[in-house]
């Protein structure tokens, strides 16, 4: 708010001239009706018109300006406010993302935003102007006569009082209906993301019935809220109305006793017209920032999250210096447990060195993606610690740790663009004989088929292409980044036994001294490599080569049965 504090005076400043010249017009008139028509003098009249075209253009430009002053200001806040929101949320672990949610967070960038501005450009327009002239009015108006001014002392107070009422009932369901608004967009969310499933069940129906119900739940509660407020501006008018019949009546008879003139009369009713609607325009003002401020309170609440992932204070760009002669990765007696206080992760422990492949295997929540998640910083240990390069990683600035990894996660993430575009994400130096490499490791060969090759457009999440293509092509898109170990998370599923064989395969033989793990429920995709380890609700129950745990671990033993009835892979 402070940095807009120049822009703020600007736009306020001219609006305040232009709530002046409107506070002149009225005296103008009086004075055309009282002293031009009603004695005929026309040179008065013209004069006086002028003037008024005068006060009338001038305000007009003051208000322009200040329309262009308010608009540029709230954009602009909005704009940085959303950059910072965004910064904010990068910076969050996986953690912090899963508290708040994807969903909420979206209406907190979008719709919470959107208010602040909507504010923002009221404060400038509005906040000042609206006050002055409701009280300048009312100044006017006893200066033009005092006892039409009772009118203004009978109904004025009497509104004020209605609308704080009715401001006072509708200030705390704002905040509600900004979270029901968060869970009607989770429930469109989760419809649009999983519509195949939905229509391969055919529940269309009774996901339509359950929006409907969440919808029906938001527009009731906005309904209830609107008409509260709606009763705001019928009260304004009748008031008004009352008070401008009162004026005529009481007037009338001043007029008659020659007490004031006609003119006097109009000028008071306008005057008597500023203050009601400028009554109102408050009333909307405190509306609009009485949401505003359960958006800003969302906003804040977002801005103040503190990462539960971040470096450790003090640590430095480039601090980090590799140990020798020790493993590229080391567990040690690591413990991690959910926010529900349910154990993720039960004292682990295995290394992994240089030139090294490890496989993790186990079933559906057993902890295998958890395990990997945390040597990336995704999460932190609640218990033992996690070395790279003889360094405890909590010691290692973030990004310089996750640099020196590649990773493809268990979700395949494509973004909207070229072929080309979402490999270099991995690399942006890469060559095309680099991009071209990758994708021949990769398996995904698919590419120089498609229109235009590397310049292809991929869709939004990749649904142009098939579940084992963008999964070759987040492959291609790790082996193109420079790395010292790669984890696959669960990134062969999709693809066929011969696929997947010769992916292997070129992969080991591109690897040289680096690093591999892989995590998979295929014994297939792990048997091969140079230590194993076999999980289990969380704990290591086997840990070893492939022929070492079909003697000596019986869930291997039985997966490796289940999977295989007994014939050997290649």
């Amino acid at each position: 708010m402070l940095k807009y504090r120049k822009q703020i005076f600007l736009g306020q400043f001219f609006k305040l001239i232009e709530a002046i010249l409107e506070l002149m017009m009225p005296v103008a008139m009086a004075s055309v009706i009282d002293k031009g028509i009603a004695l005929g003098d026309k040179s008065h009249i013209f004069r006086n018109v002028g003037i008024m075209f005068l006060l009338a253009f001038v305000g007009v430009c003051c208000a322009m300006v200040c329309q262009v002053v308010a608009t540029k200001t709230s954009v602009g806040m909005s704009g940085e406010m959303r950059r910072e929101a965004f910064e904010k949320i990068n910076s969050l672990s996986a953690q912090d993302l899963d508290s708040i949610g994807t969903n909420s967070l979206v209406t907190r960038m979008t719709i919470d935003i959107n208010n602040l501005q909507d504010a923002m450009a009221m404060l400038i327009r509005l906040v000042i102007r609206s006050p002055f002239i409701m009280i300048g009015s009312i100044i006017m108006a006893i200066i033009l006569d005092v006892k039409l001014s009772l009118v203004l002392l009978i109904t004025t107070p009497l509104v004020s009082i209605i609308m704080f009422i009715i401001l006072r009932a509708v200030a705390p369901k704002f905040s509600a209906l900004q979270k029901s608004l968060d869970l009607l967009s989770r429930k469109v969310n989760e419809t649009i993301s999983g519509i195949r499933v939905i229509r391969a069940f055919s529940r269309e129906e009774s996901l339509v019935d359950s929006f409907d119900e969440s919808s029906k739940f938001y527009a009731d509660f906005a309904l209830n809220t609107g008409k509260i407020t709606s009763l705001l501006s019928p009260i304004v008018s009748l008031c008004l109305n009352m008070a401008i019949i009162a004026v005529l009546m009481l007037g009338a008879k001043r007029v008659q006793l020659g007490k004031i003139e006609l003119g006097i009369v109009i000028a008071f009713i306008e005057y008597l017209i500023q203050i009601f609607l400028q009554t109102a325009v408050v009333a909307n003002l405190v509306l609009i920032y009485t949401r505003a401020y359960a958006s800003a309170k969302r906003v804040e609440e977002l801005m103040d999250t503190k990462p539960s992932v971040s470096d450790k204070f003090g640590i430095k760009k480039g601090d980090f210096i590799p140990k020798g002669n020790t493993s590229l990765i080391s567990f040690k007696n690591v413990c991690i447990t959910y926010p529900d206080g349910k154990p993720a992760l039960q004292d682990i422990s295995f290394s992994l060195n240089k030139g090294e492949s490890l496989g993790i295997i186990g079933g559906t929540g057993s902890g295998k993606s958890t395990l990997v998640s945390l040597i990336l910083r995704f999460y932190d240990t609640t218990k033992g610690v996690v070395k790279f390069c003889g360094e405890d990683i909590k010691n290692i600035p973030i990004e310089e740790l996750r640099k020196r990894i590649s990773f493809v996660p268990q979700r395949v993430s494509l973004f909207k663009g070229s072929v080309e575009q979402n490999l270099k994400l991995g690399n942006n130096n890469a060559s095309k004989k680099d991009m071209e490499d990758a994708l021949n490791i990769a398996q995904a060969d698919f590419v120089y088929e498609l229109p235009g090759g590397l310049k292809y457009n991929i869709e939004e999440s990749g649904r142009n292409l098939s579940g084992g293509q963008r999964q070759r092509l987040t492959i291609a898109r790790a082996i193109l980044k420079p790395f010292e170990v790669i984890i696959l998370d669960d990134s062969f599923s999709a693809l066929d036994l011969s696929t997947e064989s010769r992916l292997r395969r070129a992969l080991k033989k591109s690897l040289g001294d680096r690093s591999c793990i892989v995590v998979s429920q295929r014994i297939s995709t792990i048997m091969h490599a140079d230590n194993i380890i076999v999980l289990d609700n969380g704990v290591c129950v086997g840990m070893g080569k492939h022929d070492y745990l079909l003697k000596h671990c019986e869930i291997y033993k039985e997966l490796y049965i289940t999977q295989t009835a007994g014939a050997e892979y290649a």
